[in-house]
């Protein structure tokens, strides 16, 4: 199943437990002088109870698979003539709201509202005004161009990709985990300029390097302390 069919068969199936409860909301009770609409009414109740119960429990299912895909699954977009990798739930918060707010920090680099000219000082002479900027209104332009468009670009990118993703319905083992880790590292090292050259009589601390900078690339918690025995 893709992504895109888990989340049109959860509105499915909560239309479904909406209809469920209309019927239950009309038929769980009637007066002593009134007819029942079934035969069995109290079994009918009981069994659009449990039926209602039964997808509640498979919407959820379906909600924790969508959410482990979405963590498990990098996606490559292309910002600012970068190429920026994340998690699709990574991209779901920037599309949320986080471009938005990067967007409107940037909005606050202004001119406050200065005008350039001439004036006079307390003594009468004329001063000429600037504005003393304290940062690059070039590289503002930019920022601001490129966060204001980044919602779209994920849009038209998640689109795609919750069409061809499958859903991971089971968690993944931990060699599972292990391997696509290093898959992406490797992959991750082949879009990098500078060279890495591993072996016996090379120097460790270029990779151990890469492998920092590859952690803040993708998100992922630094520690040098850490266990490192991932079969845990």
């Amino acid at each position: 199943m893709k992504l895109i069919e888990a989340l049109k068969k959860i509105n499915r199936l909560l239309e479904k437990a909406s209809d469920l409860e209309t019927k239950v909301k009309r038929y769980h009770a009637i007066s002593s002088i009134e007819t029942a609409t079934y035969e069995n009414q109290k079994d009918k109740i009981a069994e659009w109870m449990q039926a209602h119960s039964d997808i509640i429990k498979e919407v959820l299912n379906l909600r924790l698979a969508i959410q482990r895909t979405n963590l498990n699954t990098m996606v490559t977009i292309e910002l600012g003539e970068k190429s920026v990798t994340k998690s699709i739930a990574g991209w779901i918060h920037r599309r949320r709201d986080l471009a938005t707010k990067e967007l409107g920090m940037w909005r606050q680099l202004t001119d406050n509202r200065i005008r350039e000219g001439t004036a006079k000082n307390t003594a009468g002479d004329p001063v000429e005004i600037k504005i003393v900027r304290f940062y690059d209104p070039e590289r503002r332009d930019t920022m601001q161009e490129m966060y204001a468009s980044e919602p779209s670009i994920i849009d038209a990118r998640l689109e795609i990709v919750n069409a061809v993703t499958d859903l991971q319905e089971n968690e993944p083992d931990n060699d599972a985990k292990a391997l696509g880790l290093v898959y992406d590292f490797v992959g991750y090292l082949t879009t990098r300029n500078e060279v890495l050259k591993l072996g016996a009589t090379e120097d460790a601390a270029p990779a151990a390097d890469a492998i920092k900078a590859f952690c803040e690339e993708r998100g992922i918690e630094y520690n040098q302390d850490v266990d490192f025995d991932w079969r845990s």
